[in-house]
């Protein structure tokens, strides 16, 4: 999605964001545009050259389509043993025009879903900012990134285990968790997993980077309350029979016990949570 912010001035003044979905521009390839516009806006924009899986390359001939010295190329989508690239480490692309609606001045910029900071552009006395980012999905909770490690297998530069050590932040509440491979942070029908991992090679940042993947699973532990049940239906069972032998009152001495077997297990996982 494009989205378009107006820089305040003001700290203390309250965002705004005009946001254009990815079905409104999807299907202007090149010699395709669309203008889109609105009435708190003092300038038009116009999409086109869109590109699914595209990055700006620098313009080392004479291209008419190039934008301050880019332009946009399409890229593949495997890697070099020609496995599928994951979606998180392609990017879409395309070219923004800005029309003054008063002046009729034009400004043109390359959008990036990778871009390091949004394209500005300044109409009048005010500054727009305009980026071409994923749709952003609210939690109940955030994570922060603390610690990365890598393991690589001996002798070898592939990567055996990624482990992220993060603060689970949840209001005022913070707890540290370790997010590895395969093994996952689970919280309020969450599941976050360790997906990606960049020691600043790739990047050519230097700086070390961790990849999540978050799923919605509101019936993530449904295996794991089946086989609890059937757990305590052998329990009870077991416990009956175990009354009996020792000449006890069966239904209270079972019950009794599995009412304490349930207990402790709410308080671990509750504490595992």
């Amino acid at each position: 999605m494009i989205e378009i912010e107006k820089v305040q001035t003001d700290e203390k003044a309250k965002r705004s964001v005009l946001v254009i979905g990815d079905d409104k521009y999807r299907d202007l390839a090149a010699g395709k545009g669309r203008t889109f516009t609105h009435d708190s806006l003092p300038f038009d924009l116009m999409i086109t050259n869109w590109k699914q899986h595209a990055q700006p390359k620098r313009n080392t001939g004479d291209r008419t389509d190039a934008v301050d010295g880019y332009y946009i190329q399409e890229v593949t989508t495997l890697d070099d043993a020609g496995a599928a690239l994951p979606d998180e480490q392609l990017a879409s692309a395309c070219m923004a025009i800005v029309k003054d609606k008063k002046s009729g001045e034009e400004q043109k910029g390359i959008l990036w879903e990778f871009a390091a900071a949004p394209w500005t552009v300044t109409v009048g006395a005010d500054k727009y900012l305009i980026s071409l980012d994923h749709r952003s999905y609210k939690l109940p909770f955030a994570v922060r990134l603390d610690e990365t490690e890598q393991e690589k297998h001996p002798g070898t530069e592939r990567a055996r285990r990624f482990t992220s050590k993060v603060t689970k932040i949840t209001g005022d509440h913070e707890e540290k968790r370790v997010i590895t491979m395969n093994e996952p942070v689970r919280s309020e029908g969450y599941a976050v997993f360790q997906q990606t991992f960049d020691d600043g090679t790739r990047s050519g940042s230097g700086v070390k980077r961790s990849g999540f993947q978050i799923v919605e699973n509101p019936s993530d532990h449904w295996p794991l309350i089946s086989c609890i049940i059937v757990a305590e239906g052998l329990l009870l069972h077991f416990l009956m029979m175990l009354a009996r032998f020792i000449k006890v009152e069966p239904w209270k001495f079972s019950l009794g016990l599995i009412f304490a077997f349930n207990a402790a297990f709410a308080l671990a996982m509750w504490k595992l949570l």
